[in-house]
């Protein structure tokens, strides 16, 4: 009895370091020896006398979930915050969400096991994910389609789930795989995920007129487009809307919900009063009260200029990027860096200033296409010499400002160039002349290990190096990313480790649009993470989860989409028809 008092006392102090760091929401331990349990504490901490997948038990407050799948036994807490059970657990493979609140270590014994240590992850400041992303009436979307990251009641991949840090929140997924037939709306669908993302931050590249609305029904060009962002950045939910057609924007709206409490943050509406200013805005009080960014200005005051500042084309965030105002810092900085979309043909243009600037994204990538077989031994950094002709060459190519930094640069100076064609050069200044500093791909397996210049690579290798760093930026930072055409140039079964690797990891979003049915796997993927876009008669596209259908758990999904079970195929017709035959 007096082991158990003491095993109560520390769970109640360990709750009281949950709440003093402010994620009471769920905690979480890695193993980081042995490598059999997890255990993951929910709101409050809970401990339960018997445990079947789910504890059913309530003890300290809260729900307590043993996350081995299949553990049966008793626990049993001892002086020095042990955990024991008398059957063995078997774990899933440790890539649920986990945040840790204290800087402990727990031994737990499982019996005819090894000990196993659990600690603590390092803290995470929160989440960063998108929840729903909607759409009307723009490009091939007639109705209202909505893809939805919320987690349903599947009880596949439970480590697919990121839990909220609050109370009340619901679950995200961290992976969704859309499929359709060529045409029926994948890429627009991405399309529209960019063109939101570029106009909440205030992107240069943001053209509104380059707007297109549903053009199969002659009432669509009178009507606006819409699109509508839910995302969560820590422990707040932000809705962020926008109502627009391709002159000027018609409505914009920013709310906030945390602690269960939705709070406009701000709200803006075109007017139709030709006396007054096109637009109406309100400010919500907790944007209204916060700091000013401008010390000669309150922030009430500071909010009245911003709002006059913005042109009729811009969104009022996209404004708000620059001027560092703490209540919206969060949705900005969501927009602008955790929201990042790689179109089909996008190349990452970092990618030799980044290899040469750390050395661990160097070593990531050169272990990484070994493992894929490309037969790259490892990348390496060279550096050529830049002819006078060269640079004459690039004089007729880059603007004026580009080479007159470079004709300025000072001995030892690093600077990074544009290029059209793949990731952007690095200039360096060595003495008097000028270098190329680039990645060179070594290959094994002659008698020689020769070096080959990135683009003497086949497309899939050059895809690969596109889409890694990708992988390497979930390992330090929560991302999302929406991928057009996730498996264009790679082998499916790159495609298949690629995703896998990614979900191995314990943050990060993926969004991506494929044709590979190799991915269509639920050993892979929930059937909530799987989507389907399917051109109607109208010619308006729908947006649809495999969710939706009642299918056995047995079903070979795959087989069952190709034969047309759910949609998203192409309709073909009679090959002699055709004249393919």
């Amino acid at each position: 009895m007096a082991e158990r008092q003491r095993g109560e006392e520390a769970l109640l102090l360990l709750r009281g370091l949950a709440v003093v760091a402010g994620v009471v929401g769920d905690a979480g331990f890695e193993i980081v020896e042995g490598g059999v349990v997890e255990l993951i504490l929910g709101f409050g901490f809970g401990l339960g006398d018997r445990v079947h997948g789910y504890g059913p038990l309530v003890w300290l407050g809260g729900p307590f979930r043993y996350a081995g799948m299949g553990a049966v036994g008793k626990f049993y807490f001892c002086s020095n915050a042990a955990i024991s059970t008398t059957k063995h657990c078997r774990g899933y493979g440790g890539r649920t969400d986990r945040r840790v609140f204290a800087n402990f270590s727990v031994q737990c014994w499982i019996s005819n096991t090894i000990p196993v240590k659990i600690s603590p992850n390092r803290h995470r400041t929160g989440i960063d994910m998108l929840l729903r992303f909607s759409c009307e009436n723009v490009f091939c979307f007639d109705e209202e389609a909505t893809l939805s990251l919320v987690a349903t009641a599947d009880k596949r991949h439970p480590n697919h789930i990121r839990l909220p840090t609050r109370s009340g929140a619901p679950p995200v997924l961290r992976a969704a795989g859309i499929y359709g037939a060529n045409g029926h709306g994948k890429t627009k669908l991405v399309d529209a995920v960019l063109f939101l993302k570029r106009m909440a931050s205030g992107d240069e590249e943001a053209q509104i007129e380059s707007l297109r609305h549903f053009r199969m029904k002659s009432s669509s060009k009178d009507q606006p487009s819409r699109f509508v962002a839910n995302f969560r950045v820590g422990s707040a939910d932000y809705e962020y809307g926008l109502v627009t057609n391709s002159s000027y924007i018609e409505q914009e709206w920013l709310f906030e919900t945390e602690f269960r409490q939705e709070v406009m943050l701000f709200t803006r509406e075109r007017t139709n009063d030709k006396s007054k200013e096109k637009y109406s805005y309100e400010f919500g009080a907790k944007l209204k009260d916060s700091e000013s960014p401008s010390t000669q200005f309150s922030m009430r005051s500071y909010l009245n200029f911003l709002s006059l500042e913005t042109k009729e084309h811009q969104t009022f965030l996209g404004i708000a990027a620059d001027r560092e105002i703490s209540r919206l810092n969060n949705p900005c900085k969501w927009f602008r860096q955790t929201l990042q979309v790689v179109k089909a043909d996008a190349t990452y243009s970092h990618l030799h200033l980044h290899a040469h600037e750390d050395s661990e994204f160097l070593d990531y990538l050169s272990t990484s296409l070994s493992t894929c077989d490309t037969g790259i031994k490892n990348l390496k950094i060279k550096s050529n010499d830049i002819s006078e002709d060269l640079l004459e060459k690039l004089s007729a190519v880059l603007d004026e400002e580009e080479m007159s930094q470079i004709k300025s640069m000072k001995d030892g100076e690093i600077l990074s160039v544009a290029s059209s064609e793949g990731p952007s050069k690095i200039v360096r200044k060595d003495g008097s002349n000028y270098k190329f500093i680039e990645l060179a791909a070594v290959h094994s397996g002659g008698d020689i290990e020769p070096e080959f210049e990135l683009d003497e690579e086949s497309s899939g290798t050059r895809r690969l190096l596109d889409l890694f760093p990708m992988l390497y930026s979930v390992k330090k930072h929560d991302m999302v990313f929406v991928v057009d055409e996730l498996d264009r140039k790679l082998h499916p079964l790159l495609a298949y480790e690629l995703v896998e690797k990614f979900l191995c990891q314990q943050q990060g979003q993926l969004i991506f649009t494929t044709h590979t049915t190799h991915l269509l796997d639920l050993d892979l993927l929930r059937r909530d993470e799987v989507w389907l876009v399917q051109k109607k008669a109208t010619g308006s596209a729908e947006l649809y989860s495999l969710s939706d259908f009642k299918i056995r758990p047995d079903l070979d999904v795959r087989k069952g989409y190709l034969q047309g079970r759910f949609g998203g195929i192409p309709f073909l017709g009679d090959p002699q028809n055709l004249g393919w035959c």
